[in-house]
């Protein structure tokens, strides 16, 4: 498996990972209908943006023969929490593996190369208590809570998780 940084000819196997992952993780918070007949073409969407429109993001890829694997996305530092993992997916064949924490690893990796201060943090759905478990064992801390509104217009309750200088080596 090999790590490299996305490119725009990346997006529609990003947009499809991406749909997938939020079809199994996202059952029964988003509407069936968007997951099933929406969630393709609006991650389609997103990902051609953000390669087309926004520069200041970074998509670390992993790869194997057989193609994508997993990403994670990070904006350079977005506020007083610094960076933000905006998404984090690993294909279902291969969660499990300890994929996801490489991803995060070379996140954190990113982010003390590229930033002044060694902050990040994610939003992760309340309900999707298999991801806090997995950030928590890394490290990170639950900050707050507030509200979500999904793309296909449901309110959902959000975690922001955080890693500081408190607990940003637990990371890497």
């Amino acid at each position: 498996m090999q790590y490299r940084i996305a490119t725009f000819e990346d997006a529609e196997n990003i947009a499809a990972l991406h749909a997938k992952s939020w079809q199994k993780a996202y059952r029964g918070s988003f509407s069936d209908d968007f997951l099933d007949n929406h969630v393709i073409e609006n991650r389609r969407k997103i990902w051609q943006k953000r390669f087309a429109e926004e520069e200041n993001q970074t998509t670390i890829l992993i790869e194997n023969e057989e193609g994508l694997v997993g990403f994670a996305c990070i904006y350079p530092k977005k506020d007083q929490f610094g960076c933000l993992i905006d998404n984090l997916h690993v294909a279902e064949a291969y969660q499990g593996l300890g994929i996801g924490k490489n991803l995060m690893q070379n996140a954190a990796n990113w982010v003390v190369d590229n930033s002044s201060q060694k902050l990040m943090h994610l939003w992760v759905l309340e309900n999707n208590v298999n991801a806090i478990e997995f950030y928590k064992k890394l490290g990170a801390k639950n900050s707050e809570q507030t509200f979500y509104t999904s793309p296909d217009g449901i309110e959902l309750s959000v975690f922001r998780m955080v890693w500081d200088d408190s607990n940003f080596n637990l990371v890497l």
